[in-house]
């Protein structure tokens, strides 16, 4: 009984506080600026299909990335980057530019990658598209060793 009479003078002290008497506390709630939603990380996912196929040569040897891109957009900028590298190098451009408005469907591209050292290769493409409404961008990761399954699972 003590306990419950302690308890209800202490939220009678506390509720009869004004605000400013009350502890400060941090809050975690942040509001992202407007600006923010511009950045590529942020923008919507572009309407991008990617197929690939690798020529499978011994390392050491160019291999070549055969591209294939289909969207439904018909007008804009469609940008094609190699947005990271993991053991492995890019010989030649790294970087298209399409106009979408002039463009065959699909896109057909070619790339050149060289594989580096052991452990894993591949290439992580952004396919970024400029569109009346902002950039829309999507990413896509492609292996240059084939993945080996074990089919006894």
């Amino acid at each position: 009984m003590r306990s419950f009479i302690f308890l209800g003078a202490l939220l009678l002290a506390a509720c009869s506080q004004s605000p400013s008497e009350l502890p400060k506390t941090k809050t975690m709630t942040q509001v992202a600026p407007a600006a923010t939603a511009q950045r590529a990380g942020l923008s919507p996912s572009a309407p991008i299909k990617l197929t690939y196929q690798v020529e499978d040569l011994p390392a050491g040897q160019p291999q070549r990335v055969d591209l294939s891109i289909n969207t439904r957009l018909n007008s804009g900028v469609l940008l094609v980057e190699v947005a990271k590298k993991e053991g492995a190098d890019i010989i030649g451009n790294p970087v298209h530019r399409i106009d979408l408005a002039n463009a065959a469907s699909p896109i057909e591209l070619q790339l050149q990658a060289l594989q580096l050292g052991e452990g894993e290769h591949f290439l992580v493409l952004l396919l970024t598209v400029e569109t009346e409404m902002g950039p829309m961008s999507r990413s896509f990761r492609i292996d240059l060793v084939p993945v080996a399954t074990d089919e006894s699972q």
